[in-house]
């Protein structure tokens, strides 16, 4: 009895670890398919990857490290009113010196502003119609010189039948006939080249007109010396160089930035229609305390005003509110881009160093470090860069050289993977 208990357990024993056996035998064949399925996948992966990265390099450059800032300008100016209302032409380019008595201006009145008009259209008209006759001329001669060109091309193939092989005086008289119709084609052409559009009669009859306009016309003189400016925004006599010492960054959050002052179409009498500004003109302008703390009372500054314009100031005064600062800059020229705007938001040029502009989604973190892919011998590498400025979309770097190869997707990239793509 005791044997058949002692042979029992051993059987369950052997059983047991049958069943163990069975189990780790069916998990390691499970981890040994994963375990190449994962490689297969990852094997893949890479060479697709390979195959999508893509790259591109970009052009080594001074690049310009900028801090935005809001401004408001301040200008001396004396204002011009309109003695009359009606039409009017400037007769002296915008931003230009004047003297005292100088013509600015001519403001029309409403009868000679219609006779004007009138005698303009029926004018148009005429030239209008004298234009369509040139080109329909020009027409003329270009479609005879093509029926007489395929004219000659079909005498051309008739002389290549081998009808005609052999008849020597048909060949001849075709061989005429071609000549003949060369010579008509050389008549047209010269007929053509006589065929004259009257331009310059039409522009002098247009000139002669403006005369209508400036019988009775009034001539506005300038009554000072200075630049003259025939854009009026209604902060004339308000936003002065004397206001300098009110201003504060309240006044920052009161202005409408970035609208644009236009000439006046008509004028009103009694109304501004143009300025004399004096020089120099100051511009207020606004920034964090951190971004100016190297700047000092007399610098020369760049400042970028618009997309490409670059120019300089100097540093006239500092106020510090808090964390934000106040600052002044001086200029000697009365710059369009300060005119045209009297709220402009313009650039503070911080830094000018070799790099490049690339977008801001090719760089990457890694390990703490930021920089971009690139390939050298044909394999992706992290490169560390110096980013001197992230922002719009766009980042300015340096740290690498120009024949650098950044690729542009780096999402896929992998340090060391195989890169095929261009």
């Amino acid at each position: 009895m005791e044997k058949k208990k002692r042979a029992k357990a051993s059987r369950a024993e052997i059983l047991k670890r049958r069943k163990i056996f069975l189990r780790r035998l069916v998990i390691f064949s499970i981890l040994i398919v994963v375990a190449g399925l994962s490689f297969g996948v990852y094997h893949l992966y890479r060479q697709t990857v390979s195959r999508i990265l893509v790259f591109q390099s970009y052009q080594q450059e001074e690049v310009k490290v900028t801090v935005i800032s809001k401004g408001i300008v301040l200008i001396d100016e004396e204002v011009m009113i309109a003695p009359e209302s009606g039409t009017w032409s400037p007769l002296v380019e915008p931003l230009t010196m004047v003297e005292v008595n100088d013509p600015l201006a001519e403001i029309y009145d409403l009868s000679s502003l219609k006779v004007y008009e009138k005698k303009t259209a029926e004018l148009a008209d005429l030239r209008k119609k004298d234009l369509e006759e040139y080109n329909s001329r020009l027409s003329f001669y270009d479609e005879s010189v093509k029926e007489i060109e395929k004219e000659i091309s079909d005498i051309e193939k008739q002389m290549k039948t081998e009808a005609l092989k052999d008849d020597a005086e048909a060949k001849e008289r075709l061989s005429s006939r071609i000549e003949t119709l060369e010579e008509k084609i050389e008549d047209l052409q010269k007929e053509k080249a006589q065929v004259e559009y009257n331009s310059e009669i039409w522009d002098e009859e247009e000139e002669a007109l403006k005369d209508v306009l400036k019988t009775g016309a009034t001539v506005v003189q300038s009554n000072y010396s200075g630049t003259i400016s025939f854009s009026i925004d209604g902060y004339e006599n308000i936003l002065t160089t004397s206001k300098l010492p009110e201003m504060s960054v309240k006044d920052f959050e009161a202005f409408n930035y970035l609208s644009r002052v236009k000439m006046p179409e008509e004028l009103a009498a009694g109304k501004p229609f143009a300025k004399v500004i004096k020089t120099p003109i100051l511009c207020v302008s606004l920034y964090d305390l951190k971004d100016v703390l190297s700047l000092a009372q007399g610098d020369r500054v760049k400042l970028l005003l618009g997309q490409e314009s670059l120019v300089e100031a100097e540093v006239l005064q500092i106020e510090q509110e808090d964390e934000q600062v106040l600052l002044t800059y001086i200029f000697y020229l009365p710059l369009p881009e300060l005119l045209d705007q009297r709220f402009p938001i313009f650039e503070l040029v911080i830094l000018e160093e070799m790099g490049m502009k690339v977008p801001s989604d090719l760089l990457v973190q890694k390990q703490g470090s930021d920089g971009v892919f690139v390939v050298e011998n044909e394999t992706a590498h992290f490169k560390q860069v110096n980013i001197l400025q992230n922002r719009q979309g766009e980042a300015l770097i340096s740290g690498l050289s120009s024949e650098a190869k950044i690729i542009l997707n780096p999402r896929f990239a992998l340090e060391g993977i195989r890169v095929e793509g261009e």
